[in-house]
């Protein structure tokens, strides 16, 4: 009988715990939730940033390429004025 008062006594106190835990855990699930989905968003932008840099990259590469195609084409155009140029030589 003593125990079966025990048990009664400390009912109240392991039913307050459990629904406190309960609590606890539905408000980490709910962090977890939160967290994943930020985790989420992040990649995407990540994965933007990236192919926003690749094309950058990419677009850098060709405004060199057509700046060192528009310089060999001014240093040929003077090479060969100078090389077919009507200037007496000199004695």
């Amino acid at each position: 009988m003593i125990c079966t008062l025990n048990s009664r006594l400390h009912w109240p106190h392991l039913e307050r715990e459990s629904e406190e835990k309960d609590a606890e855990v539905e408000s980490l699930n709910q962090t977890i939730e939160k967290l994943s989905e930020q985790i989420y968003n992040l990649e995407d932008e990540n994965d933007r940033m990236k192919e926003d840099h690749k094309r950058q990259r990419e677009d850098k590469a060709i405004k060199q390429e057509r700046l060192l195609s528009k310089r060999c084409c001014i240093l040929s155009y003077h090479q060969h004025t100078l090389t077919h140029s009507s200037f007496p030589e000199t004695l």
